[in-house]
């Protein structure tokens, strides 16, 4: 299968956007999980938002890591349609050489 750029590009674009993506996750979660500690700590009754915040949180990485696959699953469908394609452009060309001969 040959290899197109674009879409080795955008494979590679898309892990690095992973990483920064989960950094990004853990901070957003950081700061949510203090506010999660701080009403609870003022409002004991509130102790169940740590449940909703850690659901909410295991959602959201689940979330994260589901779209990344998907969109890797795609971009591996479409490379190997494009080979496909490629392929059957090159027997149909030398289909037509060998009637020109």
């Amino acid at each position: 299968m040959t290899d197109n750029p674009e879409l080795a590009a955008m494979s590679a674009g898309l892990t690095q956007s992973l990483q920064r993506r989960l950094v990004l996750c853990a901070v957003r979660w950081l700061i949510g999980f203090g506010i999660v500690a701080a009403v609870a700590h003022f409002w004991p009754s509130a102790a169940w938002l740590w449940w909703a915040a850690a659901a909410a949180a295991g959602l959201s990485l689940v979330t994260l890591f589901a779209t990344h696959f998907l969109v890797q699953r795609r971009i591996g469908v479409a490379q190997t349609r494009i080979a496909e394609a490629e392929r059957m452009a090159q027997q149909v060309a030398g289909a037509d050489r060998g009637r020109e001969d």
